[in-house]
């Protein structure tokens, strides 16, 4: 357990049992599988991913309100699960760190369960956020969001794709560039507000997509 007060960095990070952060910061950490495929567990105590890489999985399943905040980016090459059918939830806090800018990257994905709390926050005003080409950001019910001021910028994919869920896209208002592809799928519903533009695809596959906020004919651009 990494707690209050505590800092591990850098490099290769490995435990074969459960690993919880629960306060403390890993900075510049490889966090990899344990030897029975064990990653890392969030907890309601929170904790700070300083430019890390996770090679293995982040569980946000077990606490209400699990959560970390991320600086400097995120390598996600594992899957991120937020949030459980019950009445846990987690977070993703992104906050400024060396810049105004960072990326949620990797081949991974995060995955929403069915907890609308669920949520990726932009939690620095005039901060950018990029998701990765090779990240997917899907599953049931969840938001990702920020301060009114802030920047989400997709190259990868944001999928709703849990029956009778709804994703939100700067529900509270920021910037959305779509450059990837958002879609909603079977049952699913996909809401995208804010001041949005679009120069990837907009996919509906049996779902509903909600174009809300604010937008030009041009800026819709592929559907």
């Amino acid at each position: 357990t990494l707690t209050v007060g505590t800092t591990l960095a850098p490099g290769p990070v490995e435990v074969d049992n459960t690993f919880t952060l629960s306060g403390g910061t890993l900075a510049d950490a490889d966090v990899k599988p344990g030897s029975g495929g064990q990653g890392l567990m969030l907890t309601n105590s929170g904790g700070t991913l300083d430019g890390v890489t996770a090679d293995a999985n982040i569980d946000a399943t077990q606490y209400p309100d699990a959560y970390a905040v991320i600086k400097n980016g995120l390598t996600l090459n594992g899957t991120a699960t937020l949030g459980d059918a019950g009445n846990h939830y987690g977070q993703l806090f992104f906050v400024n760190g060396s810049s105004s800018s960072q990326t949620l990257g990797g081949s991974g994905s995060v995955l929403f369960s069915s907890n609308l709390n669920n949520s990726l926050y932009i939690d620095s005003a005039s901060e950018t956020v990029t998701l990765g080409p090779s990240l997917t950001i899907h599953g049931t019910s969840g938001s990702v969001d920020g301060l009114p001021s802030t920047t989400l910028v997709n190259q990868g994919k944001i999928a709703a794709d849990g029956a009778s869920g709804t994703i939100y896209v700067q529900p509270s208002g920021g910037t959305f560039t779509n450059q990837g592809t958002a879609e909603a799928d079977a049952n699913a519903t996909l809401q995208i507000d804010g001041t949005w533009s679009n120069t990837g695809t907009l996919k509906l596959n049996g779902g509903t997509l909600d174009l809300g906020g604010s937008f030009t004919t041009a800026g819709i651009g592929t559907l």
